[in-house]
């Protein structure tokens, strides 16, 4: 790697990214038979990876509640009745896979209320965001409320086909739902590609549209092994690439696992189709165009690893700190104490569920991979 890629946080270009406005994400990428990131001629074949969405965010009139239009607020609602309303509208959306805990909370993102969801998923805000500063003054608008998703809520999500079906129904009863983020990733578990092959496509100018190259921007780990985070555009034009090492994120120093992930922004001018909940490999594949920096995940071998491979990482990174804080506290119970192993199991063990951060889709039905 140059010296210039190893000096920290490196500014690629000394362009800035203006961010066109866009009214649709096109999906256009065609198969591409080769992966050619330095114009070198090199070709490489189809690898294999893991597409998945990692972070949804959507809205849409809090009318939508109600079959009679009426206003659902705290003035006129009871906790309770909200509640059992976001319940049911949850359930049309997720069914069982998504649950909101029954306690209205602060706000966030500009809502006065929210409703935090089961197993750390995400949560659902509400209230206060009806008046617009607009340049003629403040503007009454519908309420809205917004509905998030992180990570581990995503990967909760067994049917999307069910969300794009109630979004498309609420959208035709006229609650105006529009998508406000989605992020879809690509995972290469073995480092089939890395977050260098994304600087390569970048030099090479595949991040390029209109002529002109977009920000860019690299943090460097210098060897730290927090893992290297390399990125393209930015959210106030819309689109955000990122290219990182994930297993090293998530505490592993010697992970090979690498991500590549577009975040898409949208709001009044910038569309996000429902559709990029169904197929989301095509819309991340199309990002930059057909012979774009990640057109070659049009071919790419599906394979289903993310989810063990987070749980695995995730709980020997864990099972560390737990060593290193509590490891002289259990030996002290079994040699100090003279207990039985089964009762120094009794004597830390919590029955009431799991830790947050390993609260992925298997750890909650009980489901464990092999290779953990």
């Amino acid at each position: 790697m140059s010296e210039r890629l190893n000096s920290g946080v490196v500014d690629l270009t000394p362009y800035s990214n203006t961010g066109g406005k866009y009214s649709q994400i096109p999906a256009t990428a065609q198969p591409v038979q080769e992966m050619n990131f330095s114009g070198s001629g090199a070709n490489k074949s189809p690898i294999q990876g893991e597409v998945l969405i990692d972070t949804l965010s959507f809205s849409l009139q809090l009318s939508a509640l109600s079959k009679s239009s009426e206003v659902v607020s705290r003035w006129t609602h009871s906790d309770d009745e909200i509640i059992g309303r976001f319940k049911a509208f949850l359930y049309r959306c997720f069914g069982d896979d998504i649950v909101a805990q029954p306690m209205v909370i602060n706000g966030r993102n500009g809502f006065d209320n929210r409703l935090i969801l089961e197993d750390g998923a995400g949560f659902v805000a509400f209230g206060g965001n009806n008046i617009v500063r607009t340049e003629n003054g403040p503007e009454k608008r519908a309420e809205r409320f917004q509905v998030y998703l992180d990570g581990a809520g995503c990967a909760m999500v067994k049917d999307w086909q069910r969300l794009y079906q109630a979004m498309c129904d609420a959208n035709v009863a006229g609650y105006d739902v529009r998508i406000t983020r989605v992020d879809v990733a690509a995972d290469f578990h073995e480092g089939e590609v890395t977050y260098l092959d994304a600087i390569e496509a970048y030099q090479s100018g595949l991040f390029t549209s209109r002529g002109r190259p977009p920000k860019s921007k690299l943090i460097n780990d210098m060897g730290s092994g927090e893992g290297c985070t390399f990125y393209v555009g930015s959210r106030l034009g819309g689109k955000l690439f990122r290219a990182y090492e994930k297993g090293k994120q998530l505490g592993d120093k010697t992970s090979p696992w690498n991500r590549f992930e577009v975040e898409w922004i949208g709001d009044n001018k910038r569309v996000i189709p429902f559709e990029i909940l169904i197929n989301p490999k095509e819309y991340i594949a199309g990002a930059y165009g057909e012979s774009g920096a990640t057109a070659f995940i049009h071919d790419l071998i599906s394979v289903i690893k993310t989810s063990a491979k987070k749980l695995k990482i995730t709980y020997q990174t864990a099972r560390y700190w737990c060593r290193l804080q509590y490891g002289k506290l259990i030996n002290f119970a079994s040699r100090g104490l003279h207990l039985a192993d089964d009762q120094v199991v009794l004597e830390f063990f919590n029955p009431d569920g799991f830790p947050d951060r390993l609260l992925s889709a298997p750890a909650t039905i009980g489901v464990f991979p092999q290779e953990v």
